[in-house]
């Protein structure tokens, strides 16, 4: 779709708020038309085809909620985007849930606007290497985000020209037909996508569905691009887009930390789990202005709608809110607000993934798997979301052993390297100075491999701890640097961490995690000692998983 020649109707009933979307989308090259009512905008349409339509909600006669429900059933491929007033948020979320694509909010943010049309209309331009079925296929998800479902269809079955082996296509058209009620088309689709070569998982999930004759596990295609959940009355939930306020600038926005609690929590506060809050809090707090967010979910099966789920597990998730709330105030003060949050859903990484995007988290703390009790297995569901989010995150795991009577005397941060290294050290600070230790090691292992001489590794080390520690913010006087030069980085690294009483330590590239524990560095270094370690992971800049991935996220539960 050629954007210049793309059509948009703004319907609108003030004259003003007509006037400036016109004007700014005509900048932008497109063709715009006017209506000022609901009446007037589905005239427009039985007579002219529109690429893009802006609705207010608040139109007198044929409401905002009205038109949409007329614009989905008659034009299903039309893309709508409720431009609406703060006060009328909880109204658009019911929008969204009738098919429209997004939302902006009055006063109009002239950057938003111009990303929405960027994102709805032009088409996204294929990777350089791609091949044509991976171009079809890319502009199939396009398409079918913004509801598009035709033009979703039409380039499935040219990807299928393409290339009829590949599972891809027969499952996202087994995902339209299903959640259109085609039952029969759905199977054949699901049927042939099981048979591909590949990874079949999320197709045999839904032909099983199928084959049981339970319900198709979503309302609108749209709504599997994302691993979100559906979408709550709750504010909170809806993605909007506003220009940002002077007090939500980013020099004024507080610094937002999340700490993940499991759901046994609402059992009672373990050591774990204070050991954690306690992590984050302090993190939170060598902010000038923050916040801590205390999240447990209450995961239900696939098959119990949420408003089904929450009537059922009404004690459960009283018990996790009176819990939580008795752990938020051990750690309030008047520089600390602690919000407890208990959400029931279907898969705990998605209501991380929306949290973090929804409350602008700039930190995520979460129990190491395994660490509380259960199996790495049992309780590394929220840590997919690792994957995808773009804050920074920290995976603690509490010590087996508590402190000698002395109490904590030294904080040891292992550097490295990598691009984690300054985030590694910042986290060590927090934690010494919250525990009141004055014996802040950053270490490092130089690895000596025969081929540099011994001064020169010393100095190299020495080089690494200062430039992690300028970008860390620390002083001179703030740590102590130790270099150690070794033949055995593991067997040297296990040697330190029996001295240490508390130990943070880079994710690096070798670590995963949805299961930190399992064959890298930190865990290896974790299987040496018993004492507290805190596995931490720069910000970066997250990829949004494929739109197969994230169905498998939200099937896989």
């Amino acid at each position: 779709m050629n954007a210049i020649s793309a059509r948009v109707l703004v319907v609108d009933d003030e004259k003003n708020v007509r006037l400036t979307l016109r004007q700014a989308l005509e900048d932008l090259g497109l063709t715009v038309e006017i209506a000022t009512d609901g009446t007037e905008a589905l005239a427009r349409l039985d007579k002219t085809d529109y690429d893009l339509m802006l609705l207010d909600l608040r139109m007198p006669g044929l409401s905002g909620m009205e038109t949409l429900e007329h614009v989905r059933r008659q034009h299903p491929d039309l893309p709508v985007v409720i431009v609406t007033a703060h006060g009328t948020v909880k109204n658009a979320v019911q929008a969204m849930r009738r098919g429209a694509v997004d939302v902006l909010l009055k006063p109009i943010s002239l950057d938003a606007l111009r990303t929405l049309v960027d994102q709805v209309i032009r088409e996204p331009s294929a990777s350089p290497n791609a091949t044509p079925y991976e171009e079809w296929m890319q502009l199939a998800t396009w398409h079918l985000r913004y509801q598009r479902t035709e033009a979703a269809r039409h380039c499935l079955n040219e990807a299928l020209n393409q290339d009829e082996t590949r599972p891809a296509a027969h499952t996202m058209l087994g995902i339209l037909e299903g959640a259109e009620g085609n039952t029969e088309a759905a199977r054949q689709h699901l049927e042939a996508a099981v048979a591909r070569d590949g990874d079949p998982a999320m197709a045999q999930l839904l032909l099983d569905r199928l084959q049981e004759d339970a319900p198709f596990p979503i309302d609108r295609p749209a709504s599997l691009l994302t691993s979100s959940d559906s979408p709550s009355d709750d504010d909170s939930s809806l993605s909007v887009r506003a220009a940002p306020s002077r007090a939500e600038s980013e020099d004024d926005m507080p610094h937002r930390v999340c700490a993940v609690l499991d759901e046994s929590v609402a059992d009672g506060v373990t050591a774990a789990h204070r050991a954690l809050a306690t992590l984050a809090a302090d993190s939170a707090r060598a902010h000038a202005s923050s916040e801590l967010l205390l999240l447990t979910t209450v995961e239900v099966p696939w098959q119990l709608a949420l408003s089904q789920a929450e009537e059922v597990h009404q004690k459960r998730i009283q018990e996790a809110t009176w819990q939580l709330e008795a752990l938020a105030e051990t750690l309030e003060e008047s520089r600390l607000h602690v919000h407890p949050v208990v959400v029931v859903a279907h898969q705990a990484a998605a209501v991380v993934e929306n949290t973090v995007t929804e409350r602008s988290v700039q930190h995520l703390v979460g129990l190491w798997p395994g660490a509380n009790g259960a199996t790495s297995d049992a309780d590394s569901g929220w840590t997919d979301a690792l994957r995808t989010v773009s804050c920074e995150a920290t995976l603690l795991r509490p010590g087996a052993t508590p402190p000698q009577s002395g109490g904590v005397t030294n904080v040891t941060a292992f550097i490295t390297d990598s691009p984690d290294a300054p985030f590694v050290a910042r986290r060590a600070r927090e934690w010494a100075q919250s525990q009141g230790v004055a014996g802040l090691t950053l270490l490092t292992i130089q690895h000596d491999d025969g081929t540099t001489s011994r001064d020169d590794l010393e100095h190299r080390g020495h080089r690494l701890l200062w430039d992690v520690a300028d970008r860390a913010g620390l002083s001179d006087e703030q740590y102590k640097g130790r270099v150690l030069v070794s033949k055995d980085v593991q067997a040297t690294a296990h040697r330190c961490a029996s001295a240490c009483d508390r130990i943070c330590i880079g994710a690096g590239q070798e670590a995963s995690w949805a299961k930190p524990a399992a064959d890298s560095f930190a865990g290896r270094l974790a299987a040496s000692t018993e004492v507290p370690i805190a596995l931490v992971r720069g910000a970066h800049s997250s990829s949004a998983p494929s739109f197969l991935e994230a169905l498998r996220n939200r099937l896989i539960g």
